[in-house]
């Protein structure tokens, strides 16, 4: 920082002692006695090294400051209001540049962010208008020969319209949280109810080793759309009679859970990617997924604190593990 500071001075400096080295030589050839001669350099140095050094100081204190503030403001644009305009009229100039610059981008964030919650407003009021339609077909269904297949179709547009509610809803996720104690079996309990005509056409076995009085400190909506997801996926890639098993742990202070089914497996070169936006994988039974609803559980559960992991071996098994971190708090507020 001292050579930082001494390259900002040295014209100063360089001037100060030029004009110094002038004096001294007109004091020289005046006659002046050698001890004034003396005391004059003394004096300088003295002078310089107290000026200085306080100058020194300060911009010492000025550079950590500023530092501290660039590390801990969340919105750097917003700094111009934090800092000193500077004295000198170049610093002062680039100071109010900087200031303009930065008032100009935050209206247009502001406009932005005016114009994609009214985008975000209409989308969920296209997908709420969607629902009404579902239903009326749901009850026009009975008369339909196809009922089975027309329910399925009716089903998964049910599905892909919620998912894309959520979609919408995930940004904002941080004004719609609300943490309380929820009971997990209930929470899974309801899912299987959900699904258990598609559970019982598929012919699973269920193995539930989940405690019905485990609570845990988070929000019960999230929660159980992240459940629903992961449940929904073993049942969709489970074999027809194959199985889907549900454990719990404590883990380090942490509480886990496991869910597994038996069923066609994810390929090795797939996993890495099972929770990218849009992915579907390779195998002909995913082709008709959305390739949404991992992604915005795994988008959820990483705002939530919440840690998922999978292994799977294709042709066998997918164990989804999540992790609840229960010792500290639930929600994460960086992006």
């Amino acid at each position: 920082m001292l050579k930082k500071y001494f390259e900002n001075n040295w014209e100063i400096i360089f001037y100060l002692w030029i004009t110094r080295v002038l004096v001294s030589v007109l004091m020289v050839l005046s006659g002046a006695k050698l001890e004034m001669f003396l005391l004059t350099i003394i004096l300088y140095f003295v002078f310089d090294f107290i000026y200085f050094g306080l100058k020194f100081l300060s911009f010492k204190k000025e550079r950590e400051q500023l530092k501290n503030l660039v590390s801990n403001i969340e919105h750097h644009y917003y700094i111009h209001e934090l800092v000193k305009r500077p004295k000198s009229e170049e610093g002062a100039m680039y100071f109010d540049l900087m200031k303009l610059s930065s008032q100009d981008m935050v209206r247009e964030i502001r406009y932005n962010n005016e114009k994609l919650k009214e985008s975000r407003e209409f989308i969920e009021e296209w997908i709420h208008e969607m629902k009404t339609p579902i239903t009326s077909l749901k009850i026009m269904g009975e008369s339909v020969a196809d009922k089975k297949g027309f329910y399925e179709e009716l089903k998964r547009l049910e599905d892909i319209l919620n998912l894309s509610l959520n979609y919408i809803r995930l940004d904002t996720l941080e004004k719609d949280y609300h943490v309380e104690s929820v009971n997990i079996f209930d929470s899974i309990h309801e899912i299987i109810i959900a699904e258990k005509q598609w559970i019982r056409e598929k012919g699973i076995t269920l193995e539930i080793n989940v405690n019905s009085k485990t609570f845990i400190k988070t929000d019960g909506k999230w929660l159980s759309f992240i459940l629903n997801q992961i449940i929904i996926n073993s049942i969709k890639y489970s074999k027809n009679g194959g199985s889907i098993k549900i454990d719990e742990e404590i883990e380090d202070f942490n509480y886990i859970l496991y869910i597994e089914d038996r069923g066609v497996g994810i390929p090795k070169s797939d996993l890495p990617r099972i929770f990218e936006k849009g992915f579907t994988g390779s195998g002909v039974q995913r082709k008709s997924a959305s390739g949404l609803g991992l992604y915005l559980a795994k988008r959820c559960a990483d705002k939530m604190n919440v840690k998922i992991d999978v292994q799977s071996k294709e042709s066998e098994y997918t164990s989804f593990r999540l992790s609840f971190p229960v010792a500290i708090e639930p929600f994460n507020t960086v992006s």
